[in-house]
């Protein structure tokens, strides 16, 4: 949950002489930094190379194969990347992240798995 502090307003006499109050949204803290790690765990008894690691968010696809720690996992254990990006909190938005993982087993077959992750902006 994001806390977004209140306009604090302007203030500018009108032609009158009275005070006028002109709300400014640019003091608001609407971009807000984003970390999203992924973390990616050969579940197998074998190790894998992972050959393809991409990122749908909301119709655009990115690689982030060259973002992860590690390529080869042996049997049990995890790679992990992590990507930034600036979030704006004050545009109501339903944002739909979709991750995709395609790893070769010494088998020969390709493994593969996805996940998806919604954030929804208030």
């Amino acid at each position: 949950e994001f806390q977004i502090n209140t306009c604090e307003g302007l203030f500018l006499k009108n032609m009158y002489g009275g005070s006028l109050r002109v709300e400014s949204c640019d003091e608001k803290k609407c971009l807000l930094p984003v970390t999203y790690t992924y973390t990616i765990q050969n579940i197998g008894t074998s190790v894998t190379n992972i050959t393809d690691f991409s990122r749908n968010r909301d119709g655009s696809t990115e690689d982030l194969t060259d973002l992860l720690e590690d390529t080869i996992l042996e049997p049990q254990n995890n790679t992990t990347a992590t990507e930034e990006e600036v979030l704006d909190v004050c545009v109501e938005a339903e944002i739909t992240t979709t991750v995709q993982v395609i790893a070769d087993s010494p088998a020969g077959e390709p493994c593969d798995d996805e996940d998806v992750y919604e954030i929804t902006v208030s």
